[in-house]
């Protein structure tokens, strides 16, 4: 790895585990040194368990479903609504797309709530037969 500042090529000093910097989730800090500038970098891999996304692939795979979206959805609204943006736009528009947004939010959270309460009613059916078969 070359120094951002003089492009010599940075001295390894060494790593330490997260726990080492009181850093809860697991990882490892590297530290390295430029020997011509005195630059020195701290480099954090933060890890994750099997099967879990670290931060850059959230990130990454949230910007790549942006993109595979976002040119569609816009095709769209200029055919329904025509007009170049920086032109039509108004904050009343954009207090009509809140409340669309808003209603979406609130069918999602009510979708969700019963899905929950019908998951709980399935757990206390599962626990009394276990509790009943336990008394046998």
């Amino acid at each position: 790895m070359n120094c951002w500042h003089c492009s010599s090529e940075l001295i390894w000093g060494g790593d330490h585990d997260y726990d080492d910097i009181c850093r809860e989730e697991p990882g490892i800090v590297s530290n390295l040194s430029c020997p011509d500038c005195n630059t020195y970098v701290e480099v954090y891999h933060t890890m994750t368990e099997e099967g879990q996304r670290g931060p850059a692939e959230i990130r990454e795979s949230g910007l790549k479903r942006f993109n595979e979206l976002y040119r569609a959805k816009w095709d769209k609204g200029q055919r329904e609504h025509g007009g170049c943006l920086d032109e039509t736009v108004t904050v009343e528009s954009m207090e009509e797309e809140v409340l669309d947004f808003w209603g979406y939010l609130q069918s999602l959270k009510e979708k969700h709530r019963k899905e929950v309460e019908s998951l709980k009613q399935q757990v206390d059916i599962w626990k009394n037969k276990y509790r009943d078969a336990c008394k046998n």
